[in-house]
């Protein structure tokens, strides 16, 4: 026997989602960069992974978070298939296609690590570092300023593999000094179990913001964005990322 269909607006009722059913979650986007974000068996967490999620939770606001390579995230950040992209500098490249937070998630802190009892002559300028060989990771932008100053010929640059091999060679004393990110310098001594053999100089290099940049190309960007700024703020008053950090670097 078949059964006639009968669809809703035949019965003048509005054909819109049950009560109580479930917002789609927005797409967010990010890349493996220790200790901010960490990728391990298809898990993505890290300090800055755990701090949006803990802003959206306050928000109210469903993510879903994948992981891909740099290139396709900015992609789907500029045609809109994913929402957000964490964690960005600002360029006024991206700002093009991108509706920056205004609220930072972080600060990339560029600091000098050397061996322990073997400091270097350092009084927090370029200029006297001018004699000294800098580690730098190959690929890894220490910053403007200090780019600079290797293009210029003022700082001398000895490329190292990536930061784990620059922590070892440091921790063996076959680098005088190394430059990188303060946060991953102080996850990998605690994970690579040379914490006591490597000291970090003070003070820092260049201390650079570090945001969200959600998608021109979707709707409603902008008022997520607020909204998540909002609980950024919030965290960042009761000391709620300084405990995030802590629980990846203590």
């Amino acid at each position: 026997m078949r059964f006639p269909v009968i669809f809703a607006a035949a019965l003048g009722i509005a054909a819109i989602s049950p009560p109580g059913q479930a917002q789609e979650a927005y797409r967010g986007v990010t890349v493996h960069y220790p200790p901010y974000m960490i990728v391990q068996n298809q898990e993505i967490t890290g300090i800055v992974t755990d701090i949006v999620r803990a802003a959206f939770r306050r928000a109210g606001e469903p993510l879903e978070l994948f992981h891909v390579p740099q290139k396709r995230a900015l992609t789907e950040i500029r045609s809109g298939k994913s929402h957000l992209m964490f964690t960005l500098f600002y360029t006024e490249e991206r700002a093009t296609y991108m509706h920056y937070a205004k609220q930072p998630l972080s600060y990339e802190e560029i600091v000098l690590a050397v061996p322990r009892g073997k400091p270097i002559r350092y009084d927090g300028t370029l200029q006297s570092l001018a004699d000294q060989d800098i580690g730098t990771p190959m690929g890894f932008s220490l910053g403007k300023n200090i780019d600079q100053a290797f293009t210029d010929g003022m700082l001398r640059k000895i490329d190292v593999p990536d930061s784990v091999t620059g922590i070892r060679m440091l921790a063996r004393n076959r680098i005088a000094t190394m430059a990188s990110d303060r946060l991953t310098i102080r996850y990998l001594l605690k994970t690579t179990g040379h914490r006591g053999q490597v000291t970090i100089l003070e003070p820092p290099l260049n201390r650079t913001p570090a945001f969200i940049g959600y998608s021109k190309a979707a709707e409603g960007m902008p008022a997520l964005r607020d909204r998540i700024d909002q609980a950024l703020k919030t965290m960042w008053a009761e000391h709620e990322i300084a405990e995030i950090i802590s629980r990846y670097l203590d």
